[in-house]
């Protein structure tokens, strides 16, 4: 507790990695609705003894939930290749890969956008699907780019590193929950071809697909 509304802000920051959100306290500004920065050495103390409990009670289900998300990124997969290409020749967007034999659990659905071949933004697409009711976030910031990092790890900060900016450039993460259902899948896809089309002055969306 306290009265201190600046030691407060440090406070939230340090609880939560060091991350600052707000655009106005970015060192190196926003890039979009997405743009945060590690500016601090934090720690994750955000999680209260009530969700503690909750998240042991859920480990039960844990299998039920990863077999529902691999199901709805296969349906992602089917959707997107349809809609955009198929394959890692797809000219503009790719769904991350899936190893045969791999039990990925999906956390995060990340796929790959050629934002500059399409002519369009991450933010514009960003803010395209928020007015349609979808939301979408970038995972993850290479670590070059915060202050911490660049601050403590000077020498390793300022190697290029053309791979993660590559991958940073190119990357959206789209909605994947255990409670998502398929219609939903759907409605992202088709929401995220309705934005692109939109943003390319009126592009048929089958065109997407090269």
């Amino acid at each position: 507790m306290t009265r201190d509304a600046e030691l407060k802000r440090t406070l939230d920051r340090l609880r939560n990695h060091g991350i600052e959100r707000e655009p106005a306290r970015l060192q190196h500004g926003a890039e979009g609705p997405w743009s945060y920065e590690v500016q601090d050495a934090g720690w994750n103390y955000r999680l209260p003894d009530l969700l503690c409990a909750l998240g042991t009670s859920q480990l039960r289900k844990l299998r039920g939930f990863v077999d529902r998300r691999r199901a709805l990124a296969a349906r992602y997969r089917a959707r997107l290749a349809t809609t955009f290409g198929r394959g890692p020749g797809a000219p503009v967007l790719a769904p991350p890969d899936d190893a045969a034999g791999d039990l990925g659990a999906y956390h995060l659905f990340p796929v790959a956008i050629d934002f500059a071949t399409l002519g369009v933004t991450r933010a514009g697409v960003m803010i395209g699907l928020a007015d349609r009711g979808i939301g979408s976030q970038v995972h993850y910031i290479p670590l070059d780019r915060h202050p911490l990092h660049a601050r403590r790890c000077q020498r390793d900060a300022a190697t290029p590193r053309p791979g993660a900016a590559r991958y940073y450039a190119r990357t959206l993460s789209l909605p994947l929950y255990p409670a998502l259902t398929d219609e939903e899948v759907d409605d992202v896809v088709d929401a995220l071809a309705a934005t692109l089309q939109e943003l390319r002055h009126g592009h048929p969306a089958a065109s997407l697909a090269g």
